[in-house]
């Protein structure tokens, strides 16, 4: 089942067609366009510019992950022999630990500290402003209604082997954000510069997969363990915040079968605009 907003590199990893433009229903004129991708842009960079670098990202992550699997080494000796035998014998992994813990520590604070920085600057203000007077813009050129709800959707890399699918790096898995809404017949998601249209009849039902998956970013105002979010006792790692379950709005189009991969949190709006309900949870 191909990805609705996927990507095949089967054959080039350069690709940059997504399946999605065969459900574009209403797109912006191109100045609007030019005016979206360019401030889009810009609040990227400045995204980038609040963030870790490369390096104290790779940094960081090891340094955690090499804290935990120390920690647990050492706690696991000192159940079987005693804290005191376990300082004893093991102290310069309990050095280690310190150091990586120390680390991991002092990199997450230095990442919120620049994203804190950079997030009240003028640049960032400027940049952000710029951004909704075009999404403003594009929503009332395309005629998306005020009502259209916020929703995760999966962005994803994939190959086809031997008529399997196999995500591209699996299990960390890109979400952005778009809006739903219904219009007569059909299910629209809007995105930037184009809507897209997907008839109600087309569908098949919602799968929900069973599997731990990792959705990267987290694009709502609350937190994840506060209101309705808590349910799904999501997980943050290095990574971003993982989940037990995720499901797939199954449809049918030009005699081929697509699927709108979302996160587990989005089914409560997708039950509720498309009519259907959720399958019991099947193993990937």
């Amino acid at each position: 089942m191909k990805p609705v907003f996927g990507v095949d590199i089967t054959t080039d990893r350069r690709n940059d067609w997504s399946n999605s433009d065969e459900f574009i229903l209403r797109k912006v004129g191109a100045e609007l366009e030019a005016k979206l991708e360019g401030a889009a842009d810009s609040a990227h960079t400045i995204e980038k510019k609040s963030g870790l670098s490369l390096l104290e990202t790779i940094l960081r992550a090891v340094s955690g992950t090499a804290a935990l699997f120390v920690f647990i080494g050492v706690f696991d000796h000192a159940l079987d022999h005693g804290f005191k035998e376990a300082l004893k014998k093991l102290w310069p992994w309990f050095c280690v630990f310190a150091i990586c813990g120390a680390a991991w520590l002092a990199l997450t604070l230095i990442g919120r500290l620049k994203k804190r920085k950079m997030l009240v600057s003028g640049e960032a203000a400027a940049a952000n402003e710029a951004l909704e007077a075009a999404l403003d813009k594009a929503r009332s050129e395309l005629g998306v209604p005020e009502n259209a709800e916020a929703v995760d959707v999966f962005l994803l890399s994939y190959k086809l082997k031997n008529g399997k699918l196999k995500i591209d790096g699996d299990p960390f898995w890109l979400n952005g954000e778009v809006y739903a809404y219904r219009d007569g017949d059909a299910l629209m998601l809007w995105g930037g510069e184009k809507v897209w249209a997907f008839p109600i009849k087309n569908m098949k039902g919602i799968k929900t997969v069973r599997a731990f998956k990792t959705a990267m970013c987290w694009n709502k105002k609350e937190k994840h363990k506060e209101g309705r979010f808590a349910q799904y006792r999501l997980i943050p790692n290095n990574y971003g915040l993982r989940m037990k379950a995720y499901h797939i709005l199954e449809l049918e189009h030009g005699g081929e079968s697509y699927g709108i991969y979302f996160p587990c949190w989005e089914l409560p709006v997708f039950e509720r605009l498309t009519g259907l309900a959720a399958e019991e949870a099947s193993k990937e």
